[in-house]
């Protein structure tokens, strides 16, 4: 499960919660082999719960018998998440629970707020003015972002490993 934090205009904050469908699949699967249980329908080698279920009730469509009971089981994991989330904000900073975040701000569609891991980093040096800067290779949840920041903007000295923390105008192509 993937928590992504969205600060509102009102103050309050949102947390987005994302299932990866691999994780949706285990639950599908969890909730069948309960079904299993509570039917006594027995786990047949080489053969899924669904193909047990089906040669034994007669049912057809497991996973639309389950799903209410998944979706319920994905509720109690969210509910677990977001309290232990919760309890860690208690005794500990915001960015020591949020690893990464790569979100919209403000009122343009090309400025985002971006958290995340440093991969990469290259010092530039602009050839007409002297200035210095760094190309930053940043992971933010699970996007890559290519950041190039001069170098009197950035605060600590840039390392793989370690965390990039700013805003960003955003600007280039999407390759798919």
């Amino acid at each position: 499960m993937k928590v992504v934090k969205t600060k509102e205009g009102n103050g309050h904050i949102t947390l987005d919660v994302t299932v990866p469908t691999g994780e949706v699949a285990e639950v599908l699967n969890q909730a069948a082999m309960l079904f299993c249980n509570q039917n006594n329908v027995k786990p047949v080698p080489g053969k899924t719960p669904a193909q047990a279920v089906r040669e034994s009730m007669g049912i057809r469509d497991l996973d639309g018998v389950v799903a209410e009971q998944a979706m319920e089981m994905l509720s109690l994991q969210e509910m677990s998440l977001f309290s232990r989330v919760n309890a860690r904000l208690q005794k500990e900073d915001l960015y020591s629970v949020i690893e990464s975040f790569f979100m919209p701000s403000g009122m343009e569609t090309d400025q985002y707020a971006l958290m995340g891991e440093i991969t990469a980093c290259t010092p530039w040096e602009n050839r007409m003015t002297g200035a210095k800067g760094w190309f930053l290779e940043v992971t933010a949840a699970d996007i890559p972002v290519r950041v190039s920041i001069a170098a009197d903007d950035l605060m600590g000295d840039p390392q793989p490993g370690r965390r990039f923390k700013g805003n960003i105008w955003l600007q280039g192509t999407v390759e798919c």
